[in-house]
């Protein structure tokens, strides 16, 4: 029945399959940034420890003022996208710079685009579902 909803729409077909994939980026992204990080810019655990928390805090404050503001100015479908641009910088960036604040910058950046991204395509996909397709299975 989900594989039939999702064949039936393609908008939500695209927008849980950018999903998963943005995702499966995110879960590479937390489970190689420690090395990575170590390497390139000598962070150890209790730095990226203190990073992760200000990327969590800073995500806090950005979805709690500015998304939903955010979006009613721009709309979900534009605000997924512009999270998605904005990971898709900050990987780039990660791959092809070096500069001390990089880290910093990257984690919140990666942090802040999913508070753009999650609350918009849950919201958005929900929207689309089937009825009774919805929330919990």
């Amino acid at each position: 029945q989900l594989l039939r909803a999702l064949l039936s729409d393609l908008v939500l077909l695209a927008v849980c399959s950018l999903s998963f994939l943005q995702e499966l980026g995110m879960g590479i992204f937390m489970g190689v940034s420690a090395l990575f990080f170590k390497d390139k810019f000598d962070i150890g655990a209790s730095e990226l420890g203190l990073l992760f928390c200000v990327a969590g805090a800073g995500m806090v404050v950005f979805q709690g003022f500015v998304v939903g503001k955010f979006v009613k100015i721009v709309g979900r479908p534009v605000s997924i996208f512009l999270g998605w641009l904005l990971r898709l910088a900050i990987f780039f960036s990660l791959a092809s710079l070096h500069f001390s604040l990089l880290p910093w910058l990257s984690v919140v950046c990666v942090v802040a685009g999913g508070a753009l991204i999650d609350p918009c395509a849950a919201s958005f996909t929900s929207d689309k579902a089937p009825q009774g397709m919805s929330g919990i299975f």
